[in-house]
């Protein structure tokens, strides 16, 4: 979903509520996982935070929308939101089919 700062690991990770987040040195990618999307089924709206804001563990980092439900997007980790993909905005089906993708 987007990138953030100040986070340190060296892997992917899976939280309890269905996110990934793929650690890379002091920045991590968040996005949700192929389970999530499947549950949400046709996903038709994406939000993520703006770049530079400041979020901490358990804040809303999005909003998923699908023809079945609305999700937030939880944050696992304190960082700063470095970009979104704003290509979800136009696509928000990219999560569908491919949820650890672009």
């Amino acid at each position: 979903l987007g990138r953030m700062s100040s986070v340190r690991s060296y892997a992917v990770l899976y939280t309890k509520s269905h996110e990934w987040l793929d650690m890379q040195g002091d920045k991590a990618t968040l996005g949700i996982t192929d389970h999530a999307q499947k549950e949400l089924g046709d996903i038709v709206f994406v939000e993520g935070s703006d770049p530079a804001d400041e979020v901490e563990i358990g804040d809303d980092a999005g909003q998923v929308e699908s023809v079945k439900a609305s999700s937030a997007i939880v944050s696992p980790v304190t960082g700063t939101v470095l970009e979104f993909n704003r290509e979800l905005e136009n696509s928000p089906g990219l999560l569908n089919s491919e949820p650890m993708g672009k």
